[in-house]
């Protein structure tokens, strides 16, 4: 798996559905923009999120990790999928300065985290996703 593409999927993934509702039609005014609090958790899971993702591949030394791996992958991408809807959810009511912060806070974690996902994915794909087809159809190895 290319990591340079994962660190870009992932930045779409987390940033752009905000930006994007913002641009796609001028809303009349929010109806309740969220609250410091409520942005900072927001942001908080998605840094865990992408720590937790890198520290799962970092965690692969052989085809028991790979398979245990494969399947922490499978229910992180869930969780995921409810962290994307509360950032887009979000997305509709975050004024500029709000978005601003979002993608200041998430940016050096993209660029740091990122890194790690390409070593930690080149040395599972040059190991031959360590023997485990599960780790291989998660990482979507079969594309490579």
């Amino acid at each position: 798996m290319n990591m340079k593409k994962s660190a870009i999927l992932a930045a779409a993934l987390f940033c752009c559905p905000v930006l994007s509702a913002q641009d796609a039609a001028p809303a009349p005014a929010p109806a309740a923009a969220p609250s410091a609090a409520e942005l900072e958790a927001l942001v908080n899971e998605i840094v865990t999120a992408m720590n937790d993702s890198v520290s799962i591949l970092e965690s692969v030394t052989d085809t028991a990790s790979a398979d245990a791996a494969a399947v922490k992958l499978v229910a992180l991408a869930e969780n995921l999928e409810a962290t994307q809807g509360k950032l887009e959810a979000m997305g509709e009511n975050l004024d500029e300065e709000s978005q601003m912060m979002l993608l200041q806070k998430l940016f050096p974690v993209i660029m740091t985290v990122g890194p790690r996902m390409e070593a930690a994915s080149a040395r599972i794909v040059e190991n031959n996703f360590y023997g485990s087809e599960a780790l291989k159809a998660v990482l979507g190895g079969a594309d490579e």
